[in-house]
């Protein structure tokens, strides 16, 4: 039973690390401008605002995209146009760039999407989350998360260290 309290208490602790760095890139999102994409080894998290993508990606969703060098028919990215970032599937390419169009949607997108339009290929999808995501998206509410976070931390971190030093 002691392994599975080890076990649960480094999953929390990994978790933890992740939801830190999520935050911060959150954070640096909102200190380097609205239309800058953040990345964390090449891999960047946006919220889903529509359903285009039904029933593949739902509004609300929380995806982690990545930046590759090669991307295909059938692959789910994420592209800049006007600076706002669409999450479409490609349905063609040629040339001029990429057919995309949304799985919900009738018809393919007007305008093919070039490639260095494109900001990354969809890897996860992790439903829901997005919500989370945006509520996280003021830097007041990101700061005082990560602080949280950090001192349960430290805390967790002082209360190991004093049992050690209670023991010996």
């Amino acid at each position: 039973m002691k392994i599975f309290g080890k076990l649960l208490k480094a999953a929390a602790k990994l978790f933890s690390i992740v939801l830190m760095a999520v935050i911060l890139l959150q954070l640096a999102g909102s200190v380097f401008g609205e239309h800058e994409l953040p990345a964390l080894f090449g891999y960047s998290c946006l919220s889903v605002l529509s359903g285009s993508m039904e029933p593949a990606v739902s509004a609300g969703d929380l995806i982690v995209i990545h930046r590759q060098t090669d991307y295909k028919n059938g692959d789910i990215i994420t592209f800049s146009e006007d600076g706002f970032y669409t999450t479409h599937r490609i349905i063609a390419s040629d040339a001029g760039g990429y057919r995309t169009k949304g799985d919900a949607n009738n018809i393919q997108d007007a305008a093919p999407v070039r490639s260095e339009q494109v900001a990354g290929k969809v890897k996860w999808i992790i439903p829901k989350a997005g919500k989370l995501f945006l509520a996280v998206r003021s830097p007041l509410a990101a700061a005082c998360i990560f602080l949280l976070g950090s001192a349960a931390w430290l805390l967790s971190d002082q209360k190991k260290t004093g049992e050690k030093g209670a023991g010996e």
